[in-house]
């Protein structure tokens, strides 16, 4: 049986759960895997004391801003929930560590605002 437990938005209580299910069912003999993919902060072994089997970088793409194919509209700005871009005076600044790699951005830029692998 795979039990997955997910959702996009934050504080929702996945890891609490998933950890808490994943150490019922243990004390219950069964054979249990729990695999952490929060790309952003994978902290079950937070709550329980477990042997990591592997750990793999992942990379997210964030928007790069190029000042020769932007006309400063706003858009990226207006678009990001997130709150990763500003618009300041003639730039844009990129804030990567609040980026959700949701594409908002590059998706509904009139210009050619372009996601990096960072």
């Amino acid at each position: 049986m795979t039990i997955t437990i997910a959702s996009g938005k934050g504080g929702t209580g996945k890891t609490t759960l998933s950890s808490n299910l994943a150490s019922y069912l243990a004390s219950q003999d069964k054979k249990i895997v729990l695999a952490d993919l929060d790309v952003e902060e994978p902290n079950s072994s937070l709550f329980l004391k477990l042997e990591k089997k592997e750990t793999k970088i992942a990379n997210k793409m964030v928007p790069h801003w190029d000042k020769t194919d932007c006309t400063l509209c706003g858009k990226c700005v207006d678009v990001c929930a997130f709150n990763a871009i500003a618009k300041i005076f003639d730039e844009i600044l990129v804030y990567p560590q609040l980026c959700h790699s949701c594409y908002a951005c590059s998706e509904l830029c009139p210009d050619r605002f372009t996601p990096d692998e960072t």
